[in-house]
């Protein structure tokens, strides 16, 4: 579910999505702010974005040194 708040879209379309009414999503998006301790959806958007990067080896390296990991990069 994090995943689709990431999006953006709202909580009826996350809803939708998930065939659960907006007062499930709205009570899981609320435990998922108080989890991740932030106070919005944004914050909660980039605290997933954020960590999904970092357990990507290939954006890691790219982030550290972008022309070592091109060259590092299988043809």
């Amino acid at each position: 579910m994090l995943g689709l708040l990431a999006t953006g879209v709202s909580n009826r379309c996350i809803s939708r999505a998930l065939g659960v009414s907006e007062r499930t999503i709205k009570a899981h998006v609320t435990r998922i702010l108080d989890k991740l301790e932030v106070q919005s959806r944004l914050q909660a958007a980039l605290a997933y974005i954020f960590s999904r990067w970092q357990t990507c080896p290939d954006l890691a390296l790219a982030a550290r040194d972008p022309i070592d990991a091109d060259a590092r990069r299988p043809d």
